[in-house]
């Protein structure tokens, strides 16, 4: 999941020029071999493949690199939901991220995340309401 997130990062930073004209995005193993040091060529294509496959990318490998002529639609949704790096840390606490992961698996894990946050929060508040209760009624009482 970490390194399909780069992938598909590193294609939209690079698919636009200053005059926004779409233009395509070569991909190489090195571009990616810093922010993953183990990441083998064979590796770093499988991903271009399952990217493929899922049909989140439109691109074509060939020898030494791929070639992205940009992200699908369902490219644009997938990353729009592991885009904040905030909340892919958290659900990298909750999924696998050296593995491929559904865009509904991603969805869901979202879901869980929120309602832990908003479980949290509702307890935080109502905690901060019976403490500010207990000082009216010392107030009043004393």
């Amino acid at each position: 999941m970490a390194l399909i997130r780069a992938i598909l990062l590193f294609i939209e930073k690079n698919l636009g020029d200053s005059q926004g004209r779409r233009r395509i995005v070569y991909l190489y193993h090195s571009d990616f071999v810093a922010q993953f040091p183990n990441l083998s060529k064979d590796m770093f294509f499988r991903h271009i493949e399952l990217l493929m496959q899922a049909k989140l990318v439109e691109a074509d490998i060939g020898g030494m690199f791929a070639i992205s002529f940009g992200l699908t639609w369902d490219g644009c949704n997938y990353l729009d939901e592991i885009r904040d790096d905030t909340l892919f840390q958290k659900l990298c606490t909750v999924l696998d991220p050296n593995r491929p992961v559904s865009l509904e698996t991603i969805r869901l894990a979202k879901t869980k995340l929120l309602a832990e946050s908003i479980v949290l929060s509702v307890k935080w508040l109502i905690g901060t309401l019976a403490a500010a209760a207990a000082g009216i009624c010392w107030y009043i009482l004393g």
